[in-house]
Parts: C-alpha cells; sequence; structure tokens
C-alpha cells in the first residue's frame, strides 16, 4: 500500500537507504539508481532548509507585530485628539443652534432633540429607517426638500423646520415632540401625547435636557 504525504517520504527514504546498504555490499548499486537517489535527497534537504527559512521568517515577522502592534502613542497627541472632538462638538451645536433659529425653535430645545435622537451622530440609522441627526423617516425628509439626510446642515435644517411646524400645530412642547416622534396624527387621535412607553419616555427625556 502506498503512503502518501511525510510518512511516504519518510518509507521512501528508508528504503532507499537500505537498497544503497544492501548494494554497497555487493557493488550492485547502478548508477541510474544513485543519481535518483542524490536527486531526491538534495530536492528533500532544499525543501526542508525552504521550510525553517520561512519558519523563522514568519516567527520573526510575529514577533516584531507583538513586540510593536500599533505606533508608538504620544500622550500629546491624544490630547490633541480631544481637542480635535471638543472643537468638533463645538461645531455641530453651533450648526444645530443656527439651524433652529432659522425656523424660530429654541436652540437648547433643538439641541436637546438632537442629542435624545442621535447622540449627535450624522450616520445614524434606526430600525425604523429614520436618518441622521435629526432621524428624519424617508418620507418626511422628501415633504421637507431634504435631499441628502446625512448631509449635516441639510438634515438639521430639515429637523428644525419640523419642529417648527408641530410647534405652531400644536401650541405645545410636550405635544410637539411627542408629534415629532409618533406623528401629528396620533396626537390627535388622543389630544394629548399617546399612550405609547417610547413616546412618553422620548419626551420625558427631552424636557428634562431642556430643563436643566
Amino acid at each position: 500500500m502506498n503512503i502518501r504525504g511525510p510518512e511516504g517520504i519518510k518509507q521512501r527514504i528508508n528504503q532507499i537507504k537500505a537498497k544503497i546498504s544492501n548494494h554497497s555490499k555487493t557493488g550492485m548499486l547502478q548508477n541510474g539508481e544513485m543519481s535518483r537517489f542524490v536527486n531526491f535527497q538534495e530536492t528533500l534537504d532544499g525543501a526542508s532548509e525552504k521550510n525553517k527559512k520561512d519558519g523563522f521568517t514568519n516567527k520573526f515577522r510575529e514577533s516584531k507585530e507583538l513586540e510593536n502592534p500599533t505606533a508608538p502613542m504620544s500622550p500629546f497627541s491624544f490630547g490633541k485628539e480631544l481637542e480635535n472632538n471638543k472643537g468638533s462638538h463645538e461645531r455641530l451645536k453651533s450648526q444645530i443652534h443656527n439651524a433652529a433659529k432659522t425656523y424660530g425653535v429654541n436652540p437648547k430645545l433643538f439641541e436637546s432633540l438632537v442629542k435624545t435622537e442621535s447622540d449627535f451622530k450624522p450616520d445614524a440609522v434606526s430600525k425604523a429607517g429614520a436618518m441622521g441627526l435629526s432621524q428624519l423617516m424617508p418620507g418626511t425628509a422628501k415633504l421637507l426638500g431634504v435631499e441628502n439626510p446625512f448631509d449635516i446642515k441639510e438634515n438639521l435644517r430639515g429637523g428644525a423646520k419640523y419642529l417648527s411646524q408641530m410647534l405652531g400645530k400644536f401650541k405645545s412642547i410636550p405635544k410637539a415632540l411627542a408629534a415629532y416622534n409618533a406623528g401629528p396624527g396620533a396626537v390627535k387621535k388622543y389630544n394629548g401625547i399617546p399612550p405609547y412607553k417610547e413616546t412618553q419616555n422620548y419626551v420625558r427625556r427631552i424636557m428634562n435636557l431642556f430643563q436643566k
């Protein structure tokens, strides 16, 4: 039975060595057999040497990666990153307030809404499909003229405009927030904040942020 793989190679070497040993005593090893054995042994030795070299190279590479998995962190660069994040948040806050003022909405109220809706993440997407900072549904975004809900300026203008419309319709901040979350139809139906746990928590959270 022929055995393949490393075991088969070892078996073949042993067979050839045994043959050499036997023939060396009788002087009957032919030139062709000797040539084949030498070539086979050289090929095997070459492969073994290559494996050793590759193994060493891989181990060296792995040790270098473990030794230095990332570039050294500078405490000064970390401070600069925090400063950049703070600057980005301040710029975003300024855009939120500008959009609110454009549509006559209290800036702090709109900021509290954006915080609750997306946690200030421009690429936020809800399970229901609401998009961007002020979480506009596709149909609402279209009605508000928002072509790209993930554009910060467009999204904020759309959200501020919609909140302004709800405030004008219901003349009450809690009702307007409920309408923003559950839709104006639900607020009309229940003549106030709908008995939906999500909407009630939503209104409560924004009002708490706004009144701080």
